[in-house]
């Protein structure tokens, strides 16, 4: 595993065109107070969308959020526009199963994996 800044690194990968068959993502506590909830859904947002653009076609996501004012609805909403924005067709291997490990207040998407795919031809084109 590599540990170190992850917007850094995965920008850095991405610029150089490096891709994985497995991404996890487990950053700090984005959202410490009530109003940085807003910062911190574009920081995860930001961050999967990063994580996406490294992530090979066939590949997986795990994606975890330990800021505890982040919903799992939010954080569900905040993921699936990180793959709206990022422009691929996703299958979902399995269905969304959300698991909140109480012990570490970690709010994660486990078995949320997506599998890129570009869309499909349209007739004609």
């Amino acid at each position: 595993y590599v540990a170190g800044d992850a917007f850094q690194l995965l920008r850095h990968y991405r610029d150089s065109g490096r891709t994985f068959d497995v991404v996890i993502l487990d950053p700090p506590k984005f959202a410490r107070f009530l109003g940085d909830l807003v910062r911190a859904s574009r920081g995860y947002k930001d961050l999967n969308w990063l994580a996406l653009r490294i992530l090979r076609p066939g590949g997986l996501l795990a994606t975890f959020s330990c800021s505890g004012l982040v919903s799992a609805d939010l954080f569900q909403k905040i993921v699936f526009g990180a793959a709206f924005a990022s422009k691929f067709f996703f299958e979902f291997t399995e269905p969304v199963k959300i698991g909140i490990f109480v012990g570490m207040l970690t709010l994660g998407l486990v078995g949320f994996f997506f599998c890129p795919r570009r869309p499909p031809k349209k007739e004609g084109s």
